[in-house]
């Protein structure tokens, strides 16, 4: 049985950084700028995905 790593400030600093993305996802949006938030959105997986790893 592996052990996963414990969180460090590292994934606090991610996990702030993924809910600012989405928040400027989101008004990007709003405010009709499809194409940019299309790419913060891809930004927003980048982030999610890191914070959802499975240790190997």
């Amino acid at each position: 049985m592996t052990r996963s790593p414990e969180p460090n400030l590292g994934d606090l600093m991610i996990l702030m950084l993924t809910s600012t993305l989405t928040g400027v996802r989101d008004r990007l949006r709003s405010d009709g700028f499809e194409d940019a938030s299309d790419l913060v959105a891809d930004l927003v997986e980048i982030a999610d995905d890191y914070l959802t790893r499975v240790p190997a």
